[in-house]
Formats: structure tokens, C-alpha cells, sequence
């Protein structure tokens, strides 16, 4: 379910919305498809790799990933690829926060302008 809600996110269609030609609308919407396929395969790989490799290491799904950085990796390149991942969530929250504000702020000023009192 999460790559049915990939497409309509405020951060992704801002940059669709800054797209300078429509020519260039085409190449981005296969680079936007292939590269959220190739996320969630990976993202279905990894969890089926868990299962088969470390089926008593956790009860949670969330900790999927640390646990198999943790049994593949070493100590150091297990945190650099845990960093890696960090850097890549919050390259989308600054994204998605600055969406937010920008909506926050447009609903704010469309209010105060429709309910300021009419002065005689």
C-alpha cells in the first residue's frame, strides 16, 4: 500500500510542477515510475531476505532493516548505511515540512483576508 500514496505527495508533484518544458514532463514520469519500483522491490527483496536469513531475530517489522544491516554488515558499515537511509528521510521530511508551511501559510493568509471586517 505504501506505493499507491507515492504519486500524490505534495513533494513529488512540486518537482513535477517545477518542470520547465512539457517535453521534459515525459522523461520524468518514467525516471519517477521506474526509481518507486525499484524502491518498493527492494523494499519487498529486503523483508523476504529477513524471513528466510534471521526468521527469530525480531517479532517487530520495523526493525527488519537494523537487524539485517546488523547481521550482514560490520559495525561501521552497518552505520554508514543507517546514515544513509537517514539522509534519504530527511531529504523527504524537509521536502513534505516545506510543502506544509507553504500550504499553512496560503490557508492563513486566504482566511485573515476573507474575514478582516469591511471598514466604512
Amino acid at each position: 500500500m505504501w506505493g499507491l500514496g507515492y504519486f500524490g505527495q505534495p513533494h513529488v508533484l512540486a518537482r513535477f510542477q517545477a518542470i520547465s518544458s512539457k517535453n521534459k514532463i515525459i522523461w520524468a514520469r518514467y525516471i519517477a515510475v521506474s526509481w518507486a519500483a525499484l524502491v518498493m522491490v527492494g523494499a519487498c527483496l529486503t523483508g523476504l531476505l529477513a524471513l528466510i536469513t534471521l526468521p527469530d531475530t525480531f517479532t517487530d517489522s520495523d526493525g527488519v532493516l537494523t537487524a539485517m544491516l546488523n547481521a550482514l554488515f560490520s559495525p561501521w558499515v552497518a552505520a554508514l548505511l543507517s546514515l544513509a537511509v537517514l539522509a534519504a528521510i530527511m531529504s523527504s521530511v524537509d521536502s513534505q515540512l516545506m510543502v506544509a508551511a507553504s500550504t499553512v501559510a496560503e490557508d492563513c493568509n486566504a482566511l485573515f483576508l476573507t474575514v478582516r471586517p469591511k471598514t466604512a
